[in-house]
């Protein structure tokens, strides 16, 4: 049996963060994988993914068949006690990450599989000066290598690339499953706010 690329964990998760990392501008980010050092921040979001739930709904074709897949996402909004600018900080940055995510918005499932993009080169050039970008990339080559030997796979711009990498898919927000402040401890106000997102995708029998 094949896994589909649509239905493989890594596009899915990998689409999202680049939503995000392009629609949430001027906040820190604390993506899942990545070193990040709260002590230097004063605010920041942190998405992750709690699961992803699938529904047989039908054969799609002889050798395939098609799913229903729930995937949802929580995203924690954070800021330090004495540091915010307005005591409902972390309201506000609940509603900057809530714009992009309205009931019928629309996400694009890409190829960032390794299978995806095996064999592909990008001429365009990687800003080794950006911090940021050095350690994406970094990690994008880490991670190929590790999968493909000694294979290098220069990406355009940043690990997640955008839209260097195919649409496969189209995901919509379906409901809100969170949304309320959290109990905030000595250092930290919380606001989080969730998501279920919903896509078809198909598995091969082969």
């Amino acid at each position: 049996m094949t896994l589909d690329a649509v239905a493989q964990y890594t596009n899915v998760e990998r689409s999202i963060e680049e939503y995000i990392k392009d629609s949430v501008l001027d906040v820190d980010i604390d993506f899942y994988g990545l070193k990040f050092k709260e002590k230097d921040k004063t605010e920041w979001i942190r998405p992750r993914i709690t699961s992803i739930d699938a529904e047989y709904i039908g054969r799609a074709s002889a050798s395939e068949y098609g799913e229903s897949a729930d995937v949802y996402l929580v995203i924690d909004c954070f800021t330090k006690k004495g540091h915010q600018t307005v005591a409902d900080r972390h309201y506000e940055l609940r509603d900057i990450v809530s714009d992009y995510f309205k009931i019928g918005e629309d996400i694009f499932v890409r190829g960032y599989a390794p299978e995806m993009v095996a064999g592909t080169i990008w001429a365009d050039p990687i800003d080794w000066t950006s911090s940021t970008e050095w350690r994406r990339n970094y990690e994008l080559l880490t991670y190929t290598s590790l999968l493909w030997g000694s294979t290098a796979v220069w990406v355009a711009g940043t690990i997640w690339g955008g839209s260097s990498f195919p649409k496969l898919a189209r995901m919509r927000v379906r409901e809100i499953i969170i949304d309320s402040p959290m109990p905030e401890t000595q250092n930290l106000y919380r606001y989080s706010i969730g998501w279920r997102i919903n896509y078809t995708r198909i598995t091969s029998n082969d």
